[in-house]
């Protein structure tokens, strides 16, 4: 619902991507949507660490109570393995 970790992540690719482009041509699209998949990637993996350091504060706030960290639902290593999902996934769209 707030999207400006994404729009942190994509925009100095985007405008990295569209400075290196010649002159009178786009930019690459393939590249554009790799990098815009990837920054989607990685904001999910800073809200995952984000969540894990501040399960003990999340369980105290109204707001965050809720969050499967805080309310048990998930546990540490559910989370980490998660991390490593999402770490790997954009590490492949990186390589790629």
């Amino acid at each position: 619902d707030k999207p400006i970790g994404t729009w942190l992540l994509l925009w100095p690719c985007a405008w990295s991507i569209a400075l290196a482009a010649p002159v009178g041509v786009l930019p690459d699209v393939g590249l554009m949507l790799r990098f815009a998949t990837g920054a989607v990637v990685m904001r999910g993996a800073g809200c995952t660490i984000n969540d894990m350091w501040d399960h003990d504060i999340d369980a105290k706030v109204a707001r965050t109570r809720t969050r499967p960290l805080a309310d048990g639902t998930l546990t540490q290593m559910d989370a980490l393995r998660f991390l490593g999902l999402q770490l790997s996934a954009g590490l492949a769209i990186l390589l790629s």
